[in-house]
């Protein structure tokens, strides 16, 4: 097994040692694309490692998480590999994240927007 999905069904279970892990990596970004990795639906993940890995991931800044907001779109969007949904208890800590750093990724959009209009002579109203 995975030594780090080992440590988040660890966590699940309140392992002080691997909560502790995780809270203090909450600014690796290394770690949180591992998360992002551990939460899209492999048939070798359960849904313990990947409801934990979405938990640690809300817990990271906005700043950190604001760069991976579409990966988050995509997470909570692709089906699991049985066709369903994605499990709630997974979908609800990535909806937190996107929640937490929306409003940093929002001011990017609309930079891109006039980016954009500038670049094909559109004027936005605005």
């Amino acid at each position: 097994m995975n030594p780090l999905r080992e440590k988040l069904i660890a966590a699940l279970h309140s392992d002080k040692e691997a909560e502790s892990f995780f809270s203090d990596h909450r600014n690796d970004p290394k770690l949180l694309l591992e998360l992002c990795n551990i939460c899209a639906p492999h048939d070798e993940y359960s849904n313990d490692p990947r409801m934990a890995a979405a938990y640690y991931i809300s817990q990271y800044s906005a700043e950190l998480l604001v760069a991976i907001i579409p990966l988050l779109l995509v997470l909570v969007t692709i089906p699991s590999c049985g066709g369903e949904d994605m499990n709630r208890n997974i979908a609800s800590h990535l909806l937190a994240a996107i929640n937490k750093s929306k409003h940093l990724y929002t001011a990017k959009i609309y930079q891109n927007l006039d980016e954009v209009a500038q670049e094909y002579g559109i004027e936005i109203n605005g």
